[in-house]
């Protein structure tokens, strides 16, 4: 007995609740008893899109040919719009189940393995593409035209909400984020935070993203840098800028362009400086001989060391070289006394903190590299 499996889809949650899929079954079904075929399994596609192989039951399907291999012969489906919406993506799955033995048939087409039947079958799926493709840009030009009437077409951000199409406008606010995102707007473009203090704020106040989950500084970066929350429709990849949204604003334009002054740099920011930081105890300890300039401190991204650098005059020159190694390991001071002052303790050890840290100094000619010392080594860099 010659085998075959069926494979039925639907696009979307909608038409599995109609005689769609009952319909392509039963004319499956009917096919293979007029061919003479023994239907081994049979695939349901709930509310998939085709424009996609990465569907679960049509992997479900592969894998279940893979492990048939002899006893599965055919693939049937009720029209091969069902298959594949992608021209590539419907030669691609052909020639998978080709190197299977299998062949792939259609209960509404006139396809098989013949000369004539593999051209018809490259024409309707170039059609099937095509008929996609239509659809996407009827889909996209409704979307701008929507776009340009100030309607919000996509999901909403944070702190509103899609609106239901009979309030006759796209968004509505969230009543439980839209008060604190305002308040996130009022607080920043007082000057008296940075983002990372904001971030702390929104997550201690409950401000969430729509799973609950606590904001991240990205999504943070992306809120106060959003125009819809001032009411201004922006889609560059539309073609639509600066529409005015046919919902209420939770902010001001006053406010908005203020938050993005901050964010430039063009209104100075209020932040305190934090003097004290506990990751940098050498922090205006150590000096350079050479300039007779502090060395500021800050974390030096790639390796989790700490970086120490001379603040130099404008337009002079900052090559230099990095020592790295253990804080409290006398190495530290041994190298650096030709270079900086350094405050010595009891010991000749600096205070403990962890991991490792690196200084970056004025170069000069008479310095050479170091052996390796603990977990830390010394070496050039310009």
């Amino acid at each position: 007995m010659v085998g075959a499996v069926i494979y039925v889809r639907v696009s979307t949650k909608e038409q599995t609740e109609n005689l769609s899929l009952p319909t392509q079954l039963r004319a499956c079904e009917e096919y293979c008893r007029r061919q003479g075929y023994e239907v081994i399994e049979r695939f349901h596609e709930e509310g998939e899109s085709a424009k996609s192989t990465d569907r679960s039951q049509l992997q479900k399907l592969l894998t279940f040919c893979r492990l048939n291999k002899g006893r599965v012969h055919f693939v049937v489906v009720f029209n091969l719009t069902r298959f594949a919406r992608d021209k590539y993506d419907h030669f691609a799955l052909r020639s998978h189940l080709q190197s299977l033995g299998i062949s792939l048939r259609s209960a509404t087409e006139p396809i098989d393995d013949t000369s004539t039947g593999k051209l018809m079958e490259g024409v309707l799926a170039a059609f099937a593409q095509f008929d996609n493709d239509c659809r996407s840009d009827r889909t996209r030009a409704g979307m701008k035209a929507a776009l340009e009437l100030g309607r919000w077409v996509f999901l909403a951000p944070i702190g509103y909400l899609n609106a239901p199409r009979a309030m006759g406008k796209s968004l509505m606010a969230d009543p439980e984020r839209a008060p604190l995102v305002r308040r996130a707007f009022e607080e920043y473009a007082t000057g008296r935070y940075t983002k990372e203090q904001l971030l702390k704020q929104a997550r201690a106040s409950g401000l969430t993203n729509r799973r609950g989950r606590p904001l991240t500084s990205q999504s943070v970066g992306m809120l106060l840098r959003n125009q819809l929350y001032a009411g201004i429709v922006d889609v560059p990849e539309y073609g639509v800028r600066g529409k005015r949204g046919d919902f209420e604003p939770l902010i001001s334009e006053d406010l908005f362009y203020r938050v993005q002054a901050v964010l430039s740099g063009r209104l100075p920011s209020t932040t305190p400086k934090q003097r004290a930081h506990p990751d940098f105890p050498l922090r205006a300890f150590v000096r350079c001989d050479s300039y007779g300039r502090g060395l500021t401190g800050s974390w030096s991204k790639g390796r989790g060391a700490l970086r120490f650098e001379v603040p130099l005059g404008e337009g002079a020159a900052r090559a230099g070289f990095q020592v790295a190694l253990e804080v409290d390991g006398t190495l530290l001071i041994r190298e650096l006394d030709d270079h900086v002052n350094l405050p010595r303790s009891s010991g000749d050890r600096v205070g403990a903190a962890p991991g490792l840290w690196s200084a970056s100094l004025p170069f000069t000619s008479d310095v050479r590299p170091t052996e390796k010392c603990g977990s830390g080594s010394a070496f050039l860099s310009t």
